[in-house]
């Protein structure tokens, strides 16, 4: 995810890799989606977003599979 402040509001780019199930795909989007309304009400403070030359902000996720805790 690319985001960056564009006069008043923000501007920004998600892309997932191709590929991923449908059931995937709508896991990663509403994860952008969240991420991307914390980053419009609260700025990249706390959630790992790297600052880029571009002034841009760019923040990278993984799937990562957990074992049950049962």
């Amino acid at each position: 995810m690319i985001v960056k402040y564009e006069g008043s509001g923000v501007a920004a780019r998600v892309a997932a890799r191709p590929g991923l199930s449908e059931e995937r795909r709508a896991g990663f989007a509403a994860w952008a989606l969240q991420v991307l309304e914390h980053f419009i009400e609260h700025g990249p403070e706390f959630d790992g977003w790297q600052k880029r030359s571009d002034e841009g902000w760019q923040l990278w996720g993984r799937v990562h599979q957990f074992p049950s805790l049962d």
